[in-house]
């Protein structure tokens, strides 16, 4: 599966959600639906490498369109797991008492920017214009008030607004093809690996970064592996959530493998599947492998380890824009994300997943 060359192809969005097969089943494998707003490297390695057969799973990626979907879904069921910001659970947890966990972190915003379209090449030419977002409540809309405010300009003050338009490939889509909805578009906050995307495309078409997050804000916990309570709670699906885990962990560390033929061999899978040249690819692979926002950050401790430093970064951006009004005065969030079963952060499952990781990695590309 290409998300690029769908793209090129002009196809529509929607057809991204599909059940991957580039690895025919030898024997019967447990399915497990898998809600994603964009795919991770580590996912893309273990995909590529056969870890979740190894694992005796199969993996149905599912495309999210936006976050208010994904997450019902997530706990009705129709999603086993779910790829998602740690600030979707911060906000279901504390502000709807929802029981949704981070059982693993995946990134910390590799290669996160503000990209805006030709004639808009710096923050302040955003005065007065209105930026794509999934929802102007969601963690990646706070994030992106926090980044503007370090420029000078406050959504409370009508210096610019919000249109809602989903997930990042739809954001993508819209910023690339200039409208939404029968009106112009601006900028939005892109994430890996459609910076990949907007980083190749003509120069006649290329979007301009106005602005790294990393540069501004570090470390920030994004991607986590995400499960519900009710999930958990199911001895079949918590084990399927286990085994997928333990296969994004030995993805995980091939990927940060200081090996030159496992380097060499994860950046040719990448730089493949994006379908994009080898320098966008060299840039893109170095993204992921960054020691701050990358998939392999110290944070993580070489374990997929929900990195506690950047999730309060995260609580504090909400908390300067009054974003958990639910949150009771003397509320304690330190506290509150210390790891444990059944908690904001649930590392009963990494720890299970850990014991059961360590398949044999052969290289596939």
């Amino acid at each position: 599966m290409r998300f690029s060359k769908l793209f090129a192809a002009g196809l529509t969005l929607p057809l991204l959600s599909c059940a991957h097969t580039r690895h025919q089943p030898t024997k019967q494998l447990d399915n497990i639906n898998l809600g994603s707003f964009t795919p991770t490297a580590s996912y893309i390695l273990a995909q590529e490498l056969g870890l979740f057969p190894s694992q005796g799973l199969n993996v149905s990626y599912l495309l999210i369109p936006n976050s208010t979907f994904a997450y019902n879904q997530l706990l009705t069921g129709g999603y086993d797991v779910l790829f998602g910001a740690i600030d979707n659970i911060l906000n279901r947890r504390f502000n709807q008492n929802l029981n949704l966990s981070a059982v693993a972190q995946i990134d910390a915003g590799p290669d996160y920017a503000i990209y805006g379209v030709p004639g808009i090449n710096t923050v302040q030419d955003l005065k007065g214009k209105s930026l794509l977002v999934d929802s102007p409540v969601s963690g990646f809309a706070y994030l992106v008030r926090k980044i503007l405010s370090l420029y000078g300009l406050r959504i409370e003050s009508g210096d610019y607004n919000f249109t809602a338009v989903g997930g990042t490939p739809f954001r993508y889509d819209a910023l690339v093809n200039g409208t939404f909805a029968g009106q112009p578009t601006y900028a939005t906050l892109l994430t890996w690996p459609f910076s990949a995307y907007a980083n190749a495309l003509p120069s006649t078409r290329r979007l301009n970064i106005l602005t790294r997050v990393s540069d501004l804000v570090a470390p920030y916990t994004s991607t986590c592996v995400t499960a519900s309570g009710r999930g958990l709670a199911n001895p079949v699906t918590r084990d399927k959530i286990v085994r997928f885990t333990a296969a994004l962990l030995d993805a995980n560390r091939f990927l940060a493998s200081t090996r030159r033929k496992d380097k060499d061999c994860a950046r040719k899978i990448i730089i493949r599947f994006l379908n994009v040249t080898d320098a966008v690819g060299a840039a893109e692979y170095a993204a992921i492998t960054d020691l701050v926002t990358g998939e392999i950050t110290r944070g993580q401790k070489g374990n997929l380890t929900v990195d506690q430093v950047g999730t309060i970064n995260v609580i504090n951006e909400r908390l300067e824009f009054g974003a958990f009004p639910n949150v009771t005065a003397g509320f304690d969030f330190v506290e509150a994300i210390k790891p444990g079963p059944g908690k904001v952060v649930d590392d009963a499952v990494l720890k299970e997943a850990v014991a059961i990781a360590g398949k044999e990695v052969k290289c596939r590309a």
